[in-house]
């Protein structure tokens, strides 16, 4: 069962589409003219950015459970590690794609 959070892809009771889509807009036109990328590689470069920052973080998240004797708790936040891992890397062949060239250091893809 997929439990909704907000801003993390669902929408919250009440939200005004009108409002998503007008943010939508200001944030497209924000991330061509004032970075030069186009929203998409914007998108894929902030989704990678967050997955390396995660994957730090939950390798320390591991560690701590380790340390409490949760080996449950530490085996889910290195699932969690591995799936951020796999996201980054995932980004890293995408953005290589558009940028019309093969991702260097990609492994078997």
């Amino acid at each position: 069962m997929l439990i909704g959070v907000a801003g993390c892809g669902e929408r919250g009771e009440g939200a005004d589409a009108s409002g998503d889509e007008a943010e939508a807009g200001r944030r497209s036109t924000m991330a061509t003219s004032e970075t030069g990328f186009s929203d998409i590689v914007h998108d894929l470069i902030s989704v990678q950015y967050h997955a390396l920052k995660g994957c730090r973080e939950y390798e320390q998240y591991a560690r701590d459970a380790d340390e409490e004797a949760q080996p449950e708790i530490a085996d889910f936040f290195r699932n969690v590690l591995r799936q951020d891992a796999e996201r980054a890397v995932a980004c890293h062949r995408y953005l290589s794609q558009l940028a019309g060239r093969s991702p260097a250091g990609s492994i078997g893809h």
